[in-house]
């Protein structure tokens, strides 16, 4: 509907200032981008007149009005779309900042995952609910976390109660980090407080979780320095302590409880054993399978660590629950020069590589 001057209800409401009536018409779906008679939009009529308080409501650059009544989700897709301008809009519209996708995630949590701490922090301040989860399990937290968003982590910590949240399993914020090698994540977690030494429900430790990282990282300067931040708190008494699978962390370095294949990077995980070595772990244990040391570096046909760990003084003949020791296991996978060095000789193994069977 238009006037005899070509003017929408908009473009009438926008060269009036009628701030009012402009919010009522965007929010019922009036378009913005039709022009009257002269090609004036009601936009270029707000900028003219250098009228700023319409010119929010009628400019949203990363998010165009979707020219229909505003709804609901509309939050959550300004807000992937990084509009903040948007997004302010629509929660001065009155509609829920919590409310929820088809997977559960909320503006707050969309927003955290993508990095944009301005509209963080107005959701902060518009009451998100920062321990709301989606259906995967995702927080806001979580989301910060595990895309290295350490500003952002900074801001939902200084929420009530944020530290104190754990996710499924009991896996603490702590414990994320050190899984995804977040370092500067890790040490604002720790700065703010949280306690290093906790358990989850299987049992594992921050050190299992930064255990698993550093088994299939192939970065070992970063990795290093990680463990020598984590060592240096109260985590590293528990350097011994096994989870429920009988696993320490120096085994989970060693793949325990990841798929067989060569390491990422033979090399580092030798240079992080050698750094849990100095800070008191044991060579000496088996996990609930009887692997241990020898028979999880034997299994992946890793020589060049097995002799190290040899010569580190890991005990040689300790069998596993089907009865086999170290040697035998890299017979059954195929690694006959691994088994040679288990068991001593000098025979030549240049050959021996050549036999190693496919895993099945």
């Amino acid at each position: 509907m238009v006037d005899h001057a070509g003017f929408t209800p908009l473009m009438t409401a926008a060269s009036r200032g009628d701030l009012e009536s402009v919010v009522c018409l965007i929010r019922a779906g009036a378009r913005i981008d039709l022009q009257c008679a002269d090609g004036r939009t009601a936009l270029g009529m707000a900028l003219s007149a250098g009228r700023h308080a319409l010119i929010e409501w009628l400019d949203w650059s990363r998010w165009p009005h979707p020219h229909r009544p505003l709804r609901p989700g509309d939050l959550i897709a300004a807000t992937r779309a990084g509009d903040l301008n948007a997004v302010s809009c629509l929660l001065s519209c009155g509609f829920n900042v919590d409310q929820r996708d088809e997977k559960g995630s909320t503006a707050l949590i969309h927003a955290c995952g993508g990095g944009d701490l301005r509209i963080v922090r107005l959701l902060l301040q518009s009451g998100a609910d920062v321990q709301v989860a989606a259906s995967t399990g995702a927080t806001a937290l979580s989301a910060a976390i595990m895309r290295g968003h350490v500003d952002i982590v900074a801001a939902l910590v200084a929420q009530p109660d944020v530290l104190a949240h754990r996710f499924d399993g009991g896996v603490s914020p702590l414990m994320l980090a050190a899984m995804l090698g977040r370092q500067a994540v890790l040490e604002l977690l720790l700065s703010s407080g949280l306690d290093a030494d906790e358990v989850d429900a299987q049992g594992n430790t921050v050190l299992h979780y930064l255990a698993r990282f550093g088994c299939a990282t192939r970065e070992v300067d970063s990795t290093l320095r990680l463990w020598q931040v984590v060592l240096a708190t109260p985590a590293a008494r528990l350097i011994n302590q096994a989870n429920q699978r009988g696993d320490t962390a120096l085994m989970l370095v060693l793949g325990a409880d990841t798929p067989l294949q060569p390491f990422a990077n033979e090399s580092g995980v030798t240079q992080q054993i050698a750094l849990l070595l100095r800070h008191g772990a044991s060579l000496d244990g088996q996990n609930q399978l009887g692997a241990s040391v020898l028979h999880l570096a034997a299994q992946r046909g890793a020589l060049k660590l097995v002799e190290q760990l040899l010569a580190l003084g890991a005990p040689r003949g300790l069998r596993d629950t089907i009865g086999r020791d170290a040697g035998e296991t890299a017979l059954s996978k195929g690694y006959v020069d691994v088994a040679a060095a288990l068991r001593g000789s000098t025979a030549t193994v240049s050959v021996a590589r050549l036999l190693r069977q496919p895993e099945n």
